[in-house]
Order: C-alpha cells, then sequence, then structure tokens
C-alpha cells in the first residue's frame, strides 16, 4: 500500500522574496531607481553649487520640491509595473505553476504580490528621502540630534506612504487584469485633479505622500534647528 507523503509548502518569506526579485528586474522599477538618483543628485547639485549656508530658505526649497516629485518620478514607473499584469506574467513564466506544485494557492501569490510591491515601494521612497535628509542636514548645519531627526522622519513617514501607494498598485494589477495601469491611474490621478479643484490635495495619494513629507519636514526641521 503506497501513503502518500504531504507536498512541502512553500514558505511565504520565499514567495514575498520571489515577487521582490521579479517586480525589481522590470523596466519601471528601474527607471524608478534611476530618477530617485537623479532626484537626489540633481538636489545635492543645487544645493553644493548654487547656495551658501545662509540662504536656508532657498536651499529648505529645493529640498522640498525634490520630495514633491519623489513619488512621480521614483514610483511612477515602478507602479505602473506593479500594476501592468504581473499574475499574467507569473502564469506565462510557470510561477504559478510551480509555486503551486509547493503547495501555494492563488491567494498565497496574491499575498505575496502585495507585499511585495509595498515593500519596493516603500524602499524607492524611503532611501532617497533619507538621503534628502542627510543633504538638508549638512547643507543648514544642523545639530546632530536635529539631523538625525529629520533623517528618520523623512524616511519613516517615506516607507509608510510606499507601503501603502505599492500595496494599492498590486491589488489594481489584481483586480484590473489587463487595464490595471488604467485602474492605477484612475485611482490615483482622478482623486488627486479632484482634490486639487476642490483645495483639499491631501484627500488624494499623492497629496497625502506630500503632506506627509511636509510634516516630517516642518517637524525635524522645528526640533532640530
Amino acid at each position: 500500500m503506497t501513503v502518500a507523503l504531504p507536498r512541502p509548502r512553500v514558505p511565504r518569506a520565499a514567495l514575498v522574496a520571489l515577487c521582490r526579485r521579479r517586480l525589481a528586474a522590470s523596466v519601471g522599477a528601474r527607471l524608478g531607481w534611476g530618477a530617485a538618483v537623479l532626484v537626489v543628485a540633481g538636489a545635492w547639485g543645487l544645493v553644493a553649487w548654487g547656495f551658501d549656508a545662509e540662504q536656508g530658505r532657498e536651499i529648505d526649497g529645493v529640498l522640498r520640491r525634490a520630495l514633491a516629485w519623489l513619488p512621480w518620478l521614483a514610483l511612477g514607473p515602478a507602479a505602473v509595473s506593479m500594476a501592468n499584469g504581473a499574475e499574467a506574467r507569473d502564469r506565462r513564466d510557470g510561477v504559478e505553476l510551480l509555486a503551486q506544485l509547493r503547495g501555494a494557492t492563488r491567494g498565497d501569490l496574491l499575498a505575496a504580490r502585495v507585499a511585495a510591491a509595498a515593500a519596493e515601494a516603500s524602499l524607492r521612497l524611503a532611501l532617497p528621502a533619507l538621503a534628502l535628509g542627510v543633504i538638508a542636514a549638512a547643507a543648514l548645519r544642523r545639530a546632530a540630534l536635529g539631523a538625525l531627526a529629520q533623517a528618520l522622519a523623512l524616511g519613516g513617514f517615506a516607507a509608510l506612504g510606499g507601503l501603502v501607494f505599492g500595496a494599492v498598485a498590486a491589488f489594481c494589477g489584481h483586480w484590473g487584469g489587463r487595464r490595471g495601469v488604467l485602474l492605477l491611474a484612475l485611482v490615483v490621478l482622478g482623486p488627486w485633479a479632484l482634490a486639487n479643484h476642490l483645495g483639499e490635495a491631501v484627500w488624494s495619494l499623492p497629496g497625502a505622500l506630500d503632506e506627509l513629507f511636509g510634516f516630517a519636514w516642518a517637524l525635524a526641521a522645528g526640533g532640530g534647528a
């Protein structure tokens, strides 16, 4: 009599790691990192060669504008990849079949894709925001405690915003299928345009991210000036 042994179940952490590797290799994710580097390098160049320590307001304005552009330039291309048919690619490349053979369900794969998108989006906002916080501290010659507070506040709020944005992009890809990017555009740009028209930009994802950055910037600057 043959006894059927239970199939080994793939760990969820391994599924998330696999989805992160696939996402990080996408064109949009790579463009996002490139844009983040350009934003930080551009801000550093303007601060280093265009201003001095006495021009604190100008430096502050440059870095705040760089922060405002981060979600669009660093996260935007990656979010398109997150929403653009990840499930279809997994089926085409045999990833879904392989995961199911190891005991994973489609629900497990969806959860892994969402977690991977949230983690990757969080990194693409948090690391550049940390870098801009360090640039601000050096350029404005703030005390060490204030510099640390600003960098941590910016990085922390950016990580939180990235987690939410990445999860939204992944769910748009799941619910929208081939039209996931269109659904993401409607979810992000529609409320953003309406909220800006009504003067309440905070009621959209980009506006909420900008408010988080502004709050972190003001909080850290006030505590470490």
